[in-house]
């Protein structure tokens, strides 16, 4: 008799919630694992609110990058897929692939580190050699491996003491027009960012560019560029690398208030300029700011809080499908 209510009632029952169950998983992961697409961003670009439009970008004079990816010792695997889209990409432009007749941007990366500490294993130590050693893209800074112990001035430090160039007596000529600081969790659209930046010759020398946070209204410093992508003209790099800061006054700080700190305190605030609509988290994530939509689109510059290999997965095929 209660078999029969089993086979009857309960059973069915059973089979109707697993299924359900898994309908509602295979929601779940479509809607946290997928990217909606769209052809035009979900809000106006920096120079769209200048009268500016996306397609006018490459009638600017081209621009010299250099860009610090910054990254930790066993991160690996990362740093050899960024290499194989940023050298990819690099190399379309350089052939042309993009746009004919159309003025080169100049643009090189080196992957940033803190000095590795003693917990590192001699096995990850001997393997970060090798690697070292074959890719010739690696600066080790004289730092710790912490990201808020002053790696980022350590960075812009690197920076004055071994890609500015000083020549005559002014000292005016410069190999690169703007240093960009990212992470390896961010994926960085080489292309667009260049285009971004053209319209800015006329701050070459004074430019602090990203997607800036506001602060407590009460503090002095009113805004910032967070981490996920920070640019600065060479100048301004130049004029931090050349502070004179003990590593006591880095320690436990946030390195990017530290940074806008820095600049506001000694006189480098003429052009903050904020990019909000194209740099941005990854839509995946529960903290996306719903205004720009769960989308990704191709005038993206950068997207961010890409820490699992799974999350690059469609963002590869989308911006480079078969590369």
């Amino acid at each position: 008799m209660h078999f029969n209510i089993f086979k009857k009632i309960i059973r069915p029952i059973i089979i109707f919630l697993t299924l359900s169950l898994i309908f509602i998983l295979l929601l779940f992961q479509i809607y946290f694992t997928s990217l909606p697409r769209a052809y035009n961003p979900p809000c106006e670009s920096y120079h769209q609110l200048h009268n500016i439009t996306y397609s006018q970008l490459s009638a600017y004079p081209p621009v010299k990058i250099f860009i610090g990816i910054f990254t930790t010792i066993e991160t690996f695997e990362r740093r050899h897929l960024l290499r194989k889209l940023y050298r990819y990409e690099i190399n379309a432009r350089q052939f042309n692939k993009y746009i004919e007749n159309e003025e080169k941007d100049l643009i090189d990366y080196k992957f940033i580190l803190g000095k590795p500490n003693e917990l590192i294993s001699k096995e990850t130590r001997l393997n970060f050699k090798i690697e070292s050693e074959a890719f010739q893209d690696i600066i080790i800074l004289d730092d710790y491996e912490n990201l808020n112990d002053g790696k980022t001035y350590y960075y812009y430090k690197w920076v004055a003491e071994n890609l500015i160039k000083k020549v005559g007596e002014n000292n005016t000529l410069k190999e690169y027009d703007y240093i960009v600081k990212t992470d390896d969790d961010s994926f960085v659209n080489l292309k667009n960012l260049a285009l971004n930046l053209r319209p800015f010759s006329q701050y070459t020398t004074k430019l602090y560019y990203g997607y800036m946070r506001t602060t407590n209204p009460d503090s002095i410093l009113k805004m910032y560029a967070t981490g996920m992508i920070e640019v600065l003209s060479t100048k301004y790099a130049e004029k931090i690398g050349n502070l004179n800061i003990s590593k006591e006054d880095l320690i436990n700080h946030h390195e990017d208030v530290w940074l806008a700190w820095i600049l506001m305190v000694n006189d480098m605030n003429e052009h903050w300029i904020g990019e909000q609509c194209l740099i941005y988290d990854d839509p995946r994530m529960l903290r996306y700011e719903p205004s720009k939509g769960s989308l990704i689109f191709p005038q993206t510059i950068t997207i961010h809080s890409l820490k699992e290999d799974w999350r690059w997965n469609e963002i590869i095929e989308y911006f480079y499908g078969d590369y």
